[in-house]
């Protein structure tokens, strides 16, 4: 049984590696293709002044792309500030997601030759059409990266495992609309779905609501303390990330 276990763990991982490595290096191979200044150079930009030391709400504002500026300060601080870096940081996230679009797919007992399929296309889909990193496309990571440890806590056989997984979907709920709002904020409810599709029973459905208010709970306590800790202005938070956005929603819907 034990060997069992292990050549199946054994087949997964390799399956994992193939497919984020195709991931990574097809967006790798196609991310130089063209540039789009207003755009692509968002999150650069977030992140060479994060890279200079200056901190997000209260040196500097942007709308959008929070959290991939900060990430992209990291590949910046690792790689240096080139275009490499750049496209190396979209690349990543292209092969983590690919890799999750086929263990969300395995999680929900889809064909393992099905499952491989679409995290192939997944790849090629997912960052490859922008090719760098981009705010969208890290809020719907994000996304997914929450329906992901939804589904892996249905199905985690651990009573603890289950709980630490739910309580952590928030964070990346939080990560995903500090990425981009809109696409957050649309998307959620399917994430939620997925949770509740492979919650066993009217009292798991009710531990996955406790936990996931648990993590909610401790996201709003974790940003609390970056504001104090940063020095972050709230006043521009909401105008940035809330009043600027409404107004802008307004307009579009009202045009």
């Amino acid at each position: 049984m034990l060997r069992r276990r292990e050549g199946k763990f054994r087949v997964e991982l390799i399956i994992g590696l193939v497919l984020f490595s195709w991931a990574f290096g097809i967006n790798l191979w196609l991310a130089g293709r063209g540039f789009m200044p207003m755009d692509q150079s968002v999150v650069f930009d977030g992140g060479w002044r994060t890279i200079c030391g200056q901190i997000p709400f209260r040196d500097y504002t942007g709308m959008t792309g929070l959290v991939p500026s900060l990430l992209q300060a990291l590949f910046f601080q690792l790689l240096g500030v080139t275009w490499f870096a750049y496209c190396f940081h979209a690349s990543v996230f292209n092969g983590l997601f690919c890799v999750m679009a086929y263990g969300l797919l395995r999680g929900f007992k889809v064909e393992r030759g099905v499952a491989i399929a679409g995290g192939f296309l997944s790849g090629l889909a997912f960052y490859p059409p922008s090719g760098t990193p981009y705010m969208e496309q890290h809020a719907f990571f994000f996304l997914l990266a929450a329906a992901f440890l939804l589904v892996a806590g249905g199905r985690a056989k651990s009573i603890a495992a289950r709980r630490l997984l739910w309580a952590a979907a928030p964070y990346c709920m939080l990560l995903a609309f500090l990425s981009k709002q809109n696409a957050a904020c649309i998307t959620a409810p399917a994430v939620l779905l997925a949770g509740l599709c492979v919650a066993r029973g009217a009292e798991e459905r009710k531990e996955l609501a406790t936990w996931l208010a648990a993590g909610t709970a401790l996201c709003l306590i974790t940003v609390a303390a970056a504001l104090i800790l940063f020095g972050m202005s709230p006043d521009k938070i909401w105008t940035d990330m809330f009043q600027q956005s409404i107004d802008t929603g307004r307009v579009r819907l009202t045009s």
